[in-house]
């Protein structure tokens, strides 16, 4: 049986000088990829949306979405002030709280920096809320139709990604559950990448930061997504081909080659 040196890269697994988002959608599928998300968004809009004041009002119900409002102000007050934005006495006085221990959505809290500033933590959360599905089903569209190259097809798994029963239940007042879309590109980032359609450097480097983008929204989704992924690749392994069997090696040690760990470091410093 022949000897692979997985650290160099394969002929299957050659380089590509496109652009990122060349590499991410098919030029024939660009302009959709707008239209599909405002699409989404008009759906999203109208199912979830309400009428009622956005700035005095949030959407869901319960005490969940009062401490995402306040964790989506929290990280901008602390940093912008000086103090420590892991903990904090403003809850659970004199004791305090950990704020890298509970969910306080870092993550999302500075996507929305601007808009926090502009309109308040209230709006902002309800904006957001009425974002997620779309964005959610948005990243499923482009994965499916990079599986698939069949736009209705795509469109369709997307909405029912992104407005699943799941996706549903959590618009309730689970913002951080109800996040969705990086598990998509982090998946679209290992089909890219089995394609020769990145670079090995760029996939580790992208794979890097959607993971700590996804631990500063929800470790549980994090964890499902790391154990779920883990088992779908050694099921992979077992049933591909000797070829391909090849190329899966090759990028489950991608990054621990010294080649992947100046990439991560190169891109993160």
């Amino acid at each position: 049986m022949p000897v692979h040196d997985f650290t160099e890269e394969s002929p299957e697994l050659s380089s590509n000088k496109a652009g990122i988002h060349k590499r991410f959608v098919p030029s024939k599928y660009r302009a959709a990829t707008l239209a599909i998300f405002a699409l989404y968004l008009v759906i999203s809009r109208s199912i979830f949306g309400s009428r009622q004041d956005w700035a005095s009002n949030y959407l869901g119900g319960g005490s969940d979405p009062i401490v995402e409002m306040w964790c989506l102000n929290w990280w901008p007050y602390a940093l912008s002030h000086g103090i420590n934005p892991f903990w904090t006495k403003f809850v659970w006085y004199p004791m305090g709280a950990d704020m890298a221990w509970v969910t306080s959505i870092p993550t999302l809290s500075f996507l929305v920096l601007l808009l926090t500033i502009a309109v308040g933590p209230g709006a902002s959360f309800n904006i957001l809320s009425i974002c997620v599905p779309a964005l959610s089903a948005t990243s499923a569209f482009m994965l499916a139709v990079e599986i698939t190259d069949d736009f209705f097809a795509a469109a369709i798994a997307g909405f029912i990604f992104g407005f699943s029963a799941y996706e549903a239940a959590q618009m309730q007042g689970h913002l951080n559950l109800d996040f969705t879309a990086l598990t998509s590109l982090i998946i679209l980032c290992v089909v890219c990448r089995a394609k020769s359609r990145l670079q090995s450097r760029t996939f580790i480097a992208l794979t890097a930061v959607g993971l700590i983008l996804q631990a500063g929204i929800s470790i549980e989704i994090l964890a499902s997504l790391c154990v779920l992924g883990a088992m779908v690749y050694a099921i992979f392994l077992i049933a591909a081909s000797p070829e391909r069997r090849a190329i899966l090696l090759q990028m489950g040690l991608e990054p621990h080659s010294s080649r992947g760990r100046a990439a991560l470091a190169h891109h993160l410093k």
